[in-house]
């Protein structure tokens, strides 16, 4: 019982350290800015870019495949996101990694507490094995999580974007 505890008190602790608090106002769509927008009539895909430069119908974005800036008017755009920076994956490998090393340490403890040479009683494998291998199993997806960094996007109303560019 007080291995349990323990691990408890570690998985609890481990998966504390990933809680973000998300703020829940928008970002602003200034210069600077990394914007990710769909306007089907101008491409079929998103534009990923920065913002150099706003107008009250035109919004101008610096493309990484092009010099010039590329200018967009925001009747054509469908959708806009701006980008809140990048995130780790760590918390989700270290879940995955948990499930999947419990599932082998299941696995190495069922083979062991058939073995019939074994002097150790048939529970101390499942008490032993699954907690190790789980936590390896945690520790080794936390790590190819922490490794694996995505962009988060937050998207930004349009009627707002239209309104907070109008001339006074």
């Amino acid at each position: 019982m007080r291995i349990f505890t323990v691990i408890s008190f570690f998985v609890m602790f481990f998966f504390g350290l990933f809680v973000e608090l998300v703020a829940q106002e928008a970002p602003p769509v200034v210069p600077g800015a990394r914007v990710r927008i769909s306007a089907p009539t101008i491409n079929v895909n998103r534009f990923v870019g920065t913002v150099v430069k706003l107008n009250t119908d035109t919004l101008f974005l610096s493309l990484t495949n092009q010099t010039a800036p590329q200018a967009i008017s925001f009747i054509s755009v469908k959708s806009l996101e701006v980008s809140r920076g990048r995130k780790s994956k760590r918390g989700q490998g270290a879940l995955i990694g948990l499930a999947l090393g419990a599932g082998i340490g299941y696995l190495s403890a069922s083979s062991g507490a058939n073995n019939p040479q074994a002097a150790e009683p048939k529970d101390f494998y499942y008490k032993t094995r699954i907690p190790a291998f789980a936590l390896y199993g945690s520790g080794i997806g936390a790590l190819i999580g922490w490794a694996t960094k995505v962009e988060r996007w937050q998207a930004i109303p349009l009627d707002r974007v239209r309104l907070g560019f109008l001339p006074p």
